[in-house]
């Protein structure tokens, strides 16, 4: 069983949930769901239903899109205390994308009415999950600005210069 304490504590360290007391947290914890998932087990697929919010106590995820024509576009990586599948829950509409266990992971979910809950009764945390959704807009605008306007040169280096500093 994962414990409530790393949950709270890793809970503390998102974006979404550092604005709720460590009681608060201890809540949000103890309402998460459990499950672990083998490398390459699809979590969950683009267009499922948005039933919860998930976040990595162990493992890494990929977050992509697959084309008509076979083509994986790899937008992002969940890793131990990242949260994923957000907006699906916050919406309530279908998944935007597909997320895959690349190790073995080890996931908390939150369903979507245990969000939706405590949205309504800790407005920070709706300001939280508002300023998130910006956050993703604005770094998703500068992406589309990248490929539209730089040449191929320009966004292999400042891809090198992101690796280099994470």
């Amino acid at each position: 069983m994962v414990q409530i304490a790393l949950i709270t504590t890793l809970l503390g360290r998102t974006d979404l949930f550092r604005s709720l007391s460590d009681a608060d947290r201890g809540a949000v914890a103890a309402q998460m769901r459990k499950a672990t998932y083998e490398s390459g087990q699809l979590i969950f697929e683009r267009g499922d239903a948005g039933e919860g919010l998930y976040l990595v106590v162990e493992g890494r995820v990929r977050l992509s899109v697959l084309s008509a024509e076979g083509k994986v576009l790899s937008f992002g990586h969940a890793s131990r205390g990242d949260i994923f599948g957000e907006i699906a829950t916050l919406d309530g509409q279908a998944r935007t994308a597909d997320a895959t266990a690349l190790t073995r992971v080890t996931t908390t979910m939150l369903a979507h009415s245990s969000l939706k809950r405590l949205m309504e009764a800790r407005p920070q945390l709706a300001q939280a999950a508002v300023a998130l959704l910006c956050r993703r807009l604005r770094a998703t605008s500068e992406q589309l600005e990248a490929i539209a306007l730089h040449s191929t040169q320009v966004r292999l280096a400042r891809f090198l210069v992101a690796a280099i500093a994470m």
